[in-house]
């Protein structure tokens, strides 16, 4: 019987490495940055063509590699890091493993040009798919420059799952940011597609936050700093004025590495308490620095995952370090229904049993929070997005003439599942509207009494399904109605979000918003939306933006459908706002103008329908009396 293992080549095997190390553009410029890190750069540049699909080129002016340096440093295991197994447990760099370039070159055409400070010339080496093709003297900088072509040319199954070029872009864009972040003191040059992106020069901590975020974020972030025997942090954490409907805007770093940690996300969310209004994160940008042999930073293949010895112990620091920093700021407490929660922080190191949360709470009445403006409810004018004209809310509402009309506007070509609306609409009881047989429940629910019993409707995402059919509506017709604000407003976006507003331009008009650009990454807003509810004009863009990196994130949802979900979501009534009857009625009839009432754009339910006999059977009745 002939054997049947064997050993793999170092084509091959160098391959299958990639698959670890190299998953997307993305994780090519991150391994690349980290070594131009470690060279000692003071200035780094990034050029990227089709968001790195055909081209990632990055430069430094580091130490630079002499001849046999720049031929190893394309093996596998090659490494200048590491010597011996305990150096493991000392990780003091950023790359150490050896593998980044024999992987990325395994699945590109790579060249690397790199010169040494002392020295005359410099050396070129290039590899095609894990192949030496050359190697030879050239005229060249001080430092490196390394060149990746055509990312996944010889595994055309890789490069067919990446994703669309603005979201490969915005993967680059945030690691480059991140880096650029804790290493302030460096120079960052970002270019795609031959448009600068950013130049950020050296800086202060503080100042590169204003150099990425803008000067609004700059303004509202809070330094912290602690040193403990265990770990010290510092950075900066922002005002809950300023809070994100997203974690996107979330940064960390251990000892100079960008990490993801949910255990240390969860320790700043509670520093917050109620000081956060719901469904808010806080921003922030938290450096980490501990004894290297107290963290694994071994247990990913990115690297993008550490472990702590001690985790209690770090997560315990790091509320109580937040806290005590949020402490001595005026935190505008959070307004929920009848009571206000104020906290009264106070966070005090113990000698002998470390940090100590001596945090009070008070309770003091308030008024109710509404996302519509309060106005005495006597002369109260209704103006929903989703309805057509005002409706006094104390006026009378004839549902079935606007019911009527409204489903006679829709085609004929909707076919078979119209009738299935037009006879679930029917259903309504009439009769029941002028004795007020509509409800609302928590302010989250309306309920309807139907003919054959009752039907509950989820207010939050039955406006969201309105909303979302009208927007695709809008930007398919381009007939949207602009309103436009007496006080125009700017927006200082960060590069992520210019480049994603640049690539939504087109619809974002189409639906209605009227904006320019302006110098650097400022954006002034002219007009906004009809639909827009009162009070969020201010927001409503920057919450679209960040709404739609979210879910093309989770639902790999792109173009109009993502933008049309995004701008539905934020500018949907929410649960917790309280409705008028005539708002209720009108959500009513809007829904089931819509082609499909049934479920959100994300496919939730809008509306649950129990019939007599479902609540007869409930109760266990059995005759009609």
């Amino acid at each position: 019987m002939p054997n049947i293992i064997r050993i793999l080549t170092d084509q091959i095997a160098n391959q299958i490495a990639a698959g670890e190390v190299v998953q997307r553009p993305e994780s090519v410029v991150k391994e690349l940055i980290e070594n131009c890190v470690d060279a000692g750069a003071t200035h780094i540049t990034v050029v990227l063509k089709d968001s790195g699909k055909t081209l990632i080129q990055i430069l430094d002016n580091g130490c630079g590699m002499s001849p046999d340096d720049a031929r190893l440093a394309f093996e596998r295991h090659a490494t200048s890091k590491i010597e011996k197994a305990e150096d493991l447990q000392d990780i003091r760099t950023l790359g150490f493993r050896g593998e980044a370039l024999a992987s990325i070159a395994s699945v590109s055409q790579s060249e690397l040009k790199t010169r040494e400070h002392d020295a005359k010339t410099g050396t070129l080496v290039r590899v095609e798919g894990g192949i030496f093709k050359a190697m030879e003297p050239v005229s060249c900088a001080a430092g490196t420059n390394i060149t990746i072509k055509n990312l996944f040319f010889n595994t055309p199954g890789r490069r067919n799952f990446l994703k669309s070029e603005q979201v490969e872009f915005r993967h680059i864009l945030d690691t480059v940011q991140k880096y650029a972040l804790f290493y302030s003191d460096l120079r960052w040059t970002l270019i795609s597609d031959d448009s600068q992106v950013f130049d950020v020069l050296p800086a202060t901590p503080l100042e590169r936050v204003g150099q990425l975020f803008g000067e609004k974020v700059k303004s509202h972030v809070i330094e912290i700093k602690e040193d403990t025997d265990l770990v010290s942090i510092s950075g900066f954490v922002a005002h809950p004025t300023i809070a994100r409907k997203s974690r996107g805007d979330q940064y960390l770093f251990i000892n100079g590495r960008a990490i993801i940690h949910k255990s240390i996300q969860h320790a700043v969310f509670n520093a917050y308490g109620a000081s956060l209004a719901a469904g808010t994160y806080p921003f922030y940008v938290i450096f980490f620095s501990i004894d290297p042999k107290r963290v694994d930073i071994n247990v990913h293949p990115t690297k993008q995952e550490v472990k702590f010895d001690d985790e209690r112990s770090v997560y315990a620091i790091t509320m109580a370090v937040i806290r005590k920093f949020l402490s001595k700021h005026d935190l505008t407490p959070q307004v929920s229904g009848g009571m206000t929660h104020v906290i009264k922080e106070d966070v005090v190191f113990d000698p002998n049993r470390g940090f100590v949360d001596q945090t009070r709470f008070v309770e003091r009445p308030s008024s109710p929070i509404s996302n519509f403006p309060y106005i005495d409810p006597a002369q109260r004018i209704v103006s929903l997005p989703f309805g057509s004209g005002t409706i006094p809310s104390g006026g009378t509402h004839q549902r079935t003439e606007f019911q009527d009309s409204r489903l006679a506007d829709i085609p004929r070509s909707v076919g078979s599942p119209l009738e299935v609306l037009r006879s679930f609409a029917s259903e309504v009881d009439n009769s029941a509207i002028g004795e007020r047989r509509i409800w609302q429940v928590h302010n989250k629910y309306v309920f309807s009494q139907i003919v054959t019993g009752l039907m509950i409707i989820d207010q939050h995402v039955a406006h969201e399904r309105i909303l979302y059919e009208k927007a695709m509506k809008v930007m398919q017709s381009s007939s949207a109605f602009t309103q436009q604000l007496l006080f125009p407003y700017t927006m200082d976006l960060t590069p992520l979000d210019f480049e994603l507003i640049k690539s939504l331009k087109d619809d974002l008009q189409r639906l209605g918003f009227d904006f320019k650009f302006y110098s650097g990454k400022t954006v002034v807003v002219e007009g906004v939306p009809a639909d827009v509810k009162p009070g969020a004009e201010q927001r409503i863009l920057q919450d679209i933006l960040t709404q739609y990196r979210d879910y093309e994130s989770e639902f790999q949802w792109k173009g109009r459908q993502n933008l049309a979900a995004s701008y539905a979501c934020r500018s949907s009534i929410k649960a917790g706002d309280p409705l008028s009857l005539a708002e209720m009625n009108e959500l009513i009839d809007s829904l089931f103008a819509c082609e499909n009432p049934y479920t959100c754009p994300h496919g939730r339910p809008v509306v649950v329908k129990m019939t007599v006999d479902d609540l007869d059977s409930r109760f266990g009745r059995k005759h009609p009396w």
